[in-house]
């Protein structure tokens, strides 16, 4: 009733569509995982597609709701075997849990498997169970079994309707903690109050051991008792109204006839005032307080009812739906690069990436890209600009914090990946209050005032930059046009030059032919006629060459026989020589000379 109320009196029709959409927004953020934090290896790659298939999440929904049926199945007063049978399946899933969880890890990564909550929940299963079997002990036993129980929880990221109301409890907590914190905070007050008026009022029909404001926290658990429970609270009212003299006013001898005590300036009676106490208690913890905490969670609620009950249009006349914002945001995850931030350069590339309303293509999947969108993609990337302007204002006038938290894990560490990036909830907001004016709220409108200046000066300069960029282009495309078209002169001209020396090499061909053909002819008359010459030549060599030998051989025998005869005179001489020499010797020894001398004549005239 509070939040239909609320709606209906502070939002109109497009204020909660715009409310919703930034839930949507919230609720479909792409996560921030840089690609270095996956493994790239050949084994985590398969395992991480493995293990983004459909087949392992049925198989790991199949593990865990058998496991929970057969823990259904257990009893008391049960069977030796059926406990054993109980023991050793609850130690086949803890052994599949724990190989899917090692599957995950060598997939993602240890930083990758820790991003996720579903996985974390896993591994603190798988952890406690194995613990409880490792002590082996009743105290461990107990601990295994709480730890078994989580597997339920696992059970509901698989059906769909289930894991969206648990998603959406899960974002409700940041929400939740505020207002249980305003809630803290008013109780404290009513507390204090309530243990400075009435902690030493009498015990009365109520008021008593378990109920009373004897101390804060006595006075805390009595208010929460009666903003839950109602507990009473109009009897304690009764009870802490109590006035004289059916309550002593003050413990003194002053006011108590005989007090032999110490003197006190207080007594055990209560004030008129007690229902003005109790009455604010409900209206502002239980009334307004209690129903705060109540509404939001039903307009959570409500919110995924909407989105259920949603019928979406490719126009988003009545909104988005969550399938549609989760189009968007897969589409900004092909840019990100998992830093959760866009550049701006390529915001054309994924205002075209997208269908319409928010981008520029059609039913049909057609590029809609005409001179508005021009005009729309040039205002969306100005506006851009000046939210990296305000994002590096804030940042230098927190520049200490900023270091500080750069070192320590925080800041621009996932944008450092681009120089001029915007997150994710801010270009999709950029993009809707451009595209779609119509679900943009007057105040939200208003309050865009003082941007959309800065915002047009900053498209003045774009195109002020794109024209003089144009002028550049232009200009080097005329240059560079002059230096093709010289290219293509002298390509051409040494295409004319190379036809005309083809002609002319073709007709100094066919003349060199006609030249060698007559110098052939010419050739062979001259090789007849020199074969003629050439035949009387060897013919009168040979003539010559025989006779030439012949008087040769004749000069040849004849100095042959001088020869013979000048060594057979030489002979003739030294045989001669010699026999006169022996002769001599003879004659001179007195020997038989004459004998030898004989003979020597009679060889020379035998010879």
């Amino acid at each position: 009733f509070i939040v239909d109320g609320f709606n209906v009196s502070a939002k109109s029709e497009v204020s909660i569509l715009y409310a919703r959409f930034i839930r949507q927004l919230k609720a479909h953020r792409p996560p921030k995982t840089l690609p270095k934090h996956l493994p790239q290896n050949g084994v985590s790659v398969s395992a991480r597609r493995f293990a983004e298939g459909r087949a392992f999440e049925v198989w790991s929904g199949l593990c865990v709701t058998a496991n929970v049926i057969i823990m259904m199945t257990g009893h008391r007063s049960a069977s030796d075997s059926f406990q054993e049978f109980i023991y050793w399946q609850n130690l086949a899933f803890l052994i599949e849990l724990v190989a899917e969880c090692l599957l995950l890890a060598v997939a993602y990564g240890p930083r990758g498997f820790f991003r996720d909550g579903w996985r974390v929940l896993d591994l603190m299963v798988a952890f406690g169970t194995s613990l409880g079997y490792i002590l082996q002990n009743n105290t461990a036993s107990q601990f295994a079994k709480g730890f078994r129980l989580l597997r339920v929880v696992r059970l509901l990221r698989i059906f769909p309707p289930v894991r969206i109301i648990l998603e959406t409890l899960l974002a409700s907590i940041p929400q939740l903690g505020n207002v249980v914190l305003l809630l803290v905070l008013v109780y404290t007050i009513f507390a204090v109050v309530a243990t400075q008026l009435f902690a030493v009022t009498m015990y009365g029909q109520r008021l008593g051991p378990t109920a009373s404001f004897d101390s804060f926290g006595s006075s805390m658990l009595t208010i929460l008792m009666i903003v839950q429970a109602g507990d009473e609270w109009q009897v304690m009212w009764n009870d802490c109204s109590v006035e004289p003299p059916y309550c002593t006013a003050q413990f003194s001898s002053a006011h108590v006839y005989g007090w032999t005590g110490p003197e006190y300036e207080f007594g055990d009676c209560g004030t008129r005032w007690a229902g003005l106490f109790f009455v604010l208690v409900n209206v502002v913890c239980a009334c307004v307080m209690l129903n705060l905490y109540i509404g939001m969670i039903l307009n959570n609620f409500a919110f995924i009812t909407d989105d259920v009950a949603h019928i979406p249009d490719a126009q988003w006349s009545t909104g988005p739906s969550g399938d549609q914002v989760a189009e968007v945001s897969q589409k900004f995850r092909l840019f990100d690069a998992g830093t959760g931030r866009l550049p701006v350069v390529a915001v054309r590339a994924f205002l075209q990436s997208l269908p319409q309303p928010l981008g520029f293509l059609d039913e049909k999947g057609n590029m809609v890209y005409g001179k508005i969108e021009r005009a729309l993609e040039k205002l969306i990337r100005s506006e851009l600009y000046v939210l990296v302007k305000e994002e590096r204002e804030r940042i230098g006038k927190g520049r200490f914090r900023s270091r500080w938290r750069s070192k320590f894990g925080g800041g621009l560490a996932s944008s450092a990946r681009f120089w001029n990036s915007v997150p994710y909830d801010q270009v999709v907001l950029t993009c809707l209050f451009w595209r779609m004016p119509q679900m943009v709220p007057v105040l939200v409108k208003a309050g865009r005032h003082e941007r959309i200046q800065d915002v047009v000066l900053t498209m003045h300069a774009l195109t002020l930059k794109e024209f003089l960029l144009k002028r550049v282009g232009r200009r080097k495309r005329q240059q560079l046009q002059g230096v093709l078209d010289e290219k293509r002169r002298l390509k051409e001209g040494k295409a004319e030059g190379e036809g005309a020396f083809s002609k002319e090499s073709k007709e100094d061909e066919a003349a060199t032919g006609e030249e060698a053909q007559q110098h052939e002819e010419g050739a062979g008359a001259v090789s007849k006629d020199a074969e003629a010459d050439a035949g009387e030549e060897v013919q009168q060599y040979e003539g010559g060459a025989d006779a030439v030998s012949k008087d040769a051989e004749a000069d040849a025998g004849a100095d042959a026989e001088q020869h013979e005869e000048g060594a057979r005179a030489q002979g003739l001489q030294r045989e001669t020589e010699a026999i006169e020499v022996v002769t001599e010797q003879d004659e001179v020894l007195g020997g038989p000379g004459g004998e030898v001398e004989e003979k020597g004549k009679e060889e020379s005239a035998r010879e």
